[in-house]
């Protein structure tokens, strides 16, 4: 299993802050997947169905739906959890023929079956500064049958683990930038 988490202030109360983090829309470019939209990876994020709790969360690949998340926890306006069930070879070996001969992408999809979560933690940081403490923790867990326990095992050295790096040091720069695009524009 891969882990990755970054901790990161943001000058805004956690009302605020969970105001902008509940919109999934921007979500694909807070985490840094919005340059992989073209590539047929999915790039961004957008409510499917329902409110809160249970709502079914899109990634999407331009019009096309590439993968449903679930809200699995939502605590307003404290922490939030997506989670993906099996991304499925289907789905892997779609998107990774768009960038690789398709009949090796077949092969490498296989592997790279999964479940994951995204979980979103806020607190108050500083009560008179209105300072706000976000943590953001990415969990992937590979569930190939064969692959997938080499995967889980040596996941710190994985290309994957890096890439998750790469989305949570996204996450932990862009979501401040929200707030100061807003006081920007007062």
């Amino acid at each position: 299993m891969a882990h990755v988490q970054e901790k990161f202030q943001v000058l805004a109360p956690p009302t605020e802050v969970w105001r902008k983090a509940a919109d999934f829309s921007r979500w694909g470019g807070w985490l840094g997947l919005d340059a992989m939209a073209g590539k047929g990876l999915g790039g961004q994020f957008g409510r499917v169905e329902g409110e809160g709790l249970g709502a079914r969360i899109g990634l999407f690949n331009g019009q096309e739906l590439f993968q449903i998340l679930t809200v699995t926890d939502w605590i307003p306006p404290e922490r939030l959890i997506l989670t993906m069930k099996d991304w499925s070879v289907i789905d892997a070996t779609k998107a990774l023929s768009q960038v690789m001969d398709p009949r090796i992408a077949r092969h490498q999809a296989a592997w790279i079956a999964m479940t994951a979560t995204f979980s979103l933690a806020i607190s108050a940081a500083d009560v008179v500064k209105m300072t706000s403490t976000v943590s953001i923790d990415i969990d992937v867990e590979f569930t190939h049958p064969f692959f997938g326990p080499l995967m889980n095992f040596f996941g710190p050295l994985d290309p994957t683990r890096s890439f998750l790096v790469q989305m949570a040091r996204s996450f932990s720069r862009k979501l401040p930038l929200a707030f100061d695009e807003a006081q920007a524009g007062k």
